[in-house]
């Protein structure tokens, strides 16, 4: 098995060879005891006995995360323990009890010292009878990473929650020689705008869940066709273009090619917003759509918009851009396309829980801890370096560590780990803004088992 958690009830075995039920033994040099076994296990177990500090408690337990299929890395269990070097020792100052003729517990002894076992165990003469045993003192240990080696697994996938996910487009039809539909035409002269009023609004709300780049376009294309997702202002009737989404014939977000303006062409590694003006009919010459202008506004309700950030598009702020440009093949229809600002990102993690939906997508979880054991539920942390926490932020350093808490592992299917309470806010800067991301022909970024010790809940 890939790890012992320092709380395990059971510990696999190779074999059982001599071990017997009911009995006390090691892993390595750690004390256990167990109740019963059977061919490949002892079960019922208790590690952590006999600790150098509060003797009576399982603070000697430990974890043991030998590499995957490292049978000579596997820790050994026996009666015996494998060394002395090593274990955990403690000095303490105590009082000898004439009444009761013996020492006081070491609940009513003062703690001096606590180290390691660093050499043999040597005698030290026969006068006295003594023992010597060579010591370092815990504090030694800070300087070094403790612990040296943990699970590490890469970003996957993009994660999408219920805040975020959405975003409008506002189209602005340029109407120049409508005269029939007079609804239209009267409100434009009400407003004095008569080109550029506000023709239709499509409102694009991606379900929460783990997509890839292409399964979010779908998943966009989707919501920007759903004719229950177009409203019209006030007391305008939807024109009847000879179009399937209004005003549109065509419309839509595409990855690796421009559609429209110069064909099928190609642009690898960049999402293209597309659309593409109606036919014309009695209502409107085709015409009067051109230079019409399309907004897609990302901060719409004040969230950060996470859908068009892992698509490569600002998260923030307004994408305004004009249908001015003829469409190849047919100049009887005006298209319009827009580039995405950067690479798509083929992986892609929002930094706060409420933008993430509590999942953080990864390769494999199975190679994390499913409980680091110092908790009265199962929990464990992730860390990630080289974070955008916080981009629009007025700070010096927008960029940092990213710590993630989780409390379950999915390891089938797409891969992710289950977040719950933040670790302490003092570990790194959260905002609705900061992500994590992997542009498209970038590294894969690292996801590192990290150890935060939970000594009281939400720390």
């Amino acid at each position: 098995q890939s790890q012992i958690n320092a709380n395990a009830d059971w510990i696999p075995l190779n074999a059982l060879g001599s071990l017997s039920a009911n009995s006390n033994g090691y892993v390595t040099r750690e004390s256990i005891n167990w109740g019963d076994t059977n061919a490949h296990a002892l079960l019922n177990v208790t590690k952590g006995l006999n600790p150098a500090i509060d003797i009576d408690s399982t603070f000697g337990y430990s974890y043991f995360t030998p590499p995957t299929a490292g049978r000579g890395y596997l820790p050994h269990v026996g009666s015996v323990n494998f060394a002395m070097n090593g274990r955990r020792v403690a000095y303490y100052l105590t009082t000898w009890d004439r009444k009761t003729g013996a020492y006081n517990a070491q609940s009513q002894s003062r703690l001096v010292w606590t180290g390691r076992i660093s050499n043999e165990i040597q005698f030290a003469g026969e006068e006295n009878g003594t023992w010597k045993i060579a010591c370092v003192s815990i504090t030694d240990e800070l300087a070094t990473k403790t612990p040296a080696s943990l699970g590490l697994s890469y970003l996957e996938n993009i994660t999408i929650g219920s805040k975020g996910n959405s975003f409008k487009i506002y189209f602005h039809p340029s109407v120049v020689t409508a005269t029939v539909y007079d609804q239209i035409l009267q409100q434009f002269r009400t407003t004095n705008t008569i080109n550029g009023g506000l023709g239709m609004t499509i409102l694009v709300t991606v379900p929460p869940g783990i997509y890839s780049n292409k399964t979010l376009v779908a998943a966009v294309n989707k919501e920007m066709r759903d004719l229950s997702n177009y409203t019209f202002p006030s007391g305008i009737k939807p024109p009847q273009f000879q179009g399937s989404y209004y005003y549109f014939n065509n419309l839509q977000i595409g990855y690796d090619a421009y559609h429209y303006t110069t064909g099928q062409k190609s642009i690898v590694g960049k999402n293209v917003f597309s659309f593409l003006t109606a036919k014309k009919n009695t209502d409107f010459e085709s015409e009067d759509l051109n230079g019409s202008r399309i907004i897609i506004h990302g901060d719409h309700n004040g969230e950060t918009c996470h859908v068009l950030g892992s698509l490569g598009f600002k998260s923030r702020g307004r994408i305004i851009f004009s249908c001015d440009a003829w469409y190849t093949g047919n100049p009887s229809r005006y298209a319009a396309e827009e580039v995405s600002s950067s690479n798509y990102y083929i992986a892609y993690h929002p930094t706060s829980r409420d933008y993430n939906g509590s999942k953080l997508g990864i390769e494999d979880a199975d190679v994390f801890w499913a409980d680091q054991g110092d908790a009265n539920t199962a929990q464990a942390c992730v860390k990630i370096d080289d974070a955008t926490l916080a981009p629009y932020w007025n700070l010096k350093e927008k960029e940092g560590a990213y710590f993630a808490r989780y409390n379950l592992r999915t390891t089938t299917g797409a891969n992710y780990l289950t977040l719950t309470t933040d670790p302490k806010a003092s570990f790194f800067t959260t905002s609705d803004d900061g992500f994590i991301g992997q542009e498209y022909g970038k590294e894969k970024i690292e996801v590192k088992q990290t150890y935060i010790p939970h000594y009281r809940p939400n720390v």
